[in-house]
């Protein structure tokens, strides 16, 4: 136990204080919210479908479903070298370290 920490309230507050991050931004984070298309006009991205059939008009879009999946997504011919690209890969293993470094001790409670 002594080896591994959590923020209170679990790893969810990281997207939390991502998502306020973003708001901030005058962005919105949308979590669980299966892509149907990724839309594109003039060679950009202009938004996305999802799959309820609701569009969001976006001028970035930041896509955390992975490679195979985001060029499944784009439309027929976005982005041909890269998704041939994709589709020559495996897929793996994904995941995020993050090294924090404090000075004192860390409170600990059974919760």
């Amino acid at each position: 136990m002594a080896g591994a920490y959590y923020p209170i309230g679990g790893p969810a507050k990281f997207a939390e204080a991502l998502g306020e991050t973003i708001a901030a931004a005058g962005g919105a984070l949308r979590s669980r919210a299966p892509v149907a298309e990724i839309g594109c006009e003039s060679g950009r991205v202009s938004g996305v479908r999802l799959s309820g059939g609701e569009s969001i008009d976006a001028p970035i879009v930041v896509s955390a479903m992975g490679a195979h999946n985001t060029a499944a997504a784009l439309p027929l011919g976005i982005a041909s070298e890269w998704r041939t690209a994709v589709a020559g890969r495996k897929s793996g293993i994904s995941y995020l370290s993050l090294y924090l470094g404090f000075h004192g001790d860390i409170p600990y409670s059974h919760r």
